[in-house]
């Protein structure tokens, strides 16, 4: 019965507020079920100083799992980030905590510095999957993470495509604070026609004007047969060198004018949009690919519409058609689109709304949650809605929605006691 009232709490989510006392109290149970159910509740609440001899005793609990999320639990509330690393790193390798213990490291180097190394050391490690888990928890860090551009430098060099991938994408999410790896990136660009060069090779782009010595690399890549790579090598010479458009869009067209698969043929398109608004020929791509029959191309059509942006502005009636799209995911990508391309959030957040709404599809209602959240402050009008998801009968969808309110309202967020 006790554990059964102590899961209703969770269902019933942050308006129990009361039930707070009962759930910290739970920590102390013999019985195992009783602490695992109240630990996984208790994230959930806004705990004080109060709550602190509980989840002292909670670090020294016998489950590995308990004892990581009580070290979280408690640098929220003291924030003696050391501490909580301290704790948190020998549960890495644990094969029940460990994925959680790695989320909250990254949660931890995101609030501070102090915790970056602890993630950083482990891109060495010889096992891949640690690997991986380092770099997601330092994805989270945000500009944190510049503390380890020197390892994340050295990750571009190892022989395991997923590293050298992930490590491409933190490297350019840094920009301007990681020019150092500008060299390495420019000669990663003559690696295997894979994912992990593809991401290096767009990721020179966002250094702008401070990766000018990678430009003869990108102009090699320019010729790729393969139209990604083109595109990706397009858009990143314009960014470096404004004044090789005509070039990037010369080797754009000519790619269009070669057999590839129609979703590359659009994210060429979208690019050309992106390089040179003047030119109709990607528009007229795009254009054929919302209108395609098939759902596949539609939902990519909408995608990179989106990623084209304000220069796909002439495709604004088919995308507002496109939000009653007969099939329901797709509406979602519809609405996406239509925001960054108008620039405007009205009809978007409506037709988010309505999918938070879906009668039939708990995963619908979970991505127009994380949709909005995604929209911020400009999704504000959607704040009642998303309080409303947070009772939704299925879980997944009262999660989004607890992710995304604060984003999109914070003062709902926090009336709704989530933190």
């Amino acid at each position: 019965m006790r554990l059964s009232a102590l899961g209703a709490l969770g269902v019933v989510g942050p308006e129990a507020k009361a039930a707070e006392p009962v759930l910290v109290e739970a920590l102390g149970s013999k019985a195992f079920g009783v602490r695992s159910t109240a630990i996984q509740v208790l994230p959930r609440f806004r705990l004080d100083a109060a709550d602190l001899p509980a989840l002292d005793d909670a670090l020294k609990d016998d489950n590995a799992y308990v004892r990581g999320v009580a070290a979280e639990l408690r640098w929220r509330i003291d924030r003696k980030t050391g501490a909580a690393v301290d704790a948190l790193t020998p549960l890495l390798a644990d094969r029940t905590a460990g994925a959680m213990a790695w989320q909250a490291l990254g949660r931890l180097a995101a609030a501070d510095r102090v915790a970056v190394p602890a993630v950083a050391d482990r891109f060495s490690d010889p096992d891949a999957p640690t690997r991986a888990q380092a770099l997601r928890a330092l994805d989270r860090a945000g500009p944190n993470a510049a503390a380890a551009i020197p390892q994340l430098t050295e990750a571009l060099k190892s022989e395991d495509a997923a590293t050298r991938l992930a490590a491409a994408r933190l490297l350019a999410r840094l920009g301007a604070a990681a020019t150092a790896a500008v060299p390495v990136l420019a000669e990663g660009t003559k690696g295997p026609p894979d994912l992990a060069t593809l991401e290096t090779v767009e990721s020179l782009g966002r250094y702008g004007k401070e990766a000018a010595p990678a430009a003869p690399a990108l102009h090699a890549v320019l010729n790729s047969p393969d139209l990604l790579f083109r595109s990706a090598a397009a858009e990143a010479l314009v960014r470096i060198d404004p004044a090789k458009t005509a070039v990037a869009a010369a080797a754009l067209l000519d790619g269009l004018s070669m057999p590839a698969p129609r979703l590359s043929r659009l994210m060429a398109a979208a690019v050309l949009c992106r390089v040179d608004p003047s030119e109709r020929r990607g528009l007229a791509v795009l254009r054929a690919g919302l209108t395609d029959t098939d759902p596949a191309v539609r939902a990519g059509a909408y995608l990179v519409c989106g990623e084209a942006g304000p220069t796909a502005k002439d495709l604004l009636p088919l995308l507002e058609r496109a939000l009653v799209d007969e099939t329901e995911y797709l509406r979602l990508d519809a609405a996406t689109a239509l925001w960054k391309v108008s620039g405007r959030p009205e009809k978007p957040v409506a037709a988010l709304v309505d999918g938070l709404k879906d009668p039939t599809y708990a995963m619908v209602r979970s991505q127009a949650a994380a949709r909005l959240g995604a929209m911020g402050a400009e999704a504000k009008a959607a704040a009642p809605a998303l309080r409303a998801a947070l009772k939704d009968r299925t879980s997944l969808v009262r999660f989004a929605a607890a992710e995304a309110l604060p984003k999109v309202d914070p003062e709902a967020a926090a009336k709704a006691n989530i933190p």
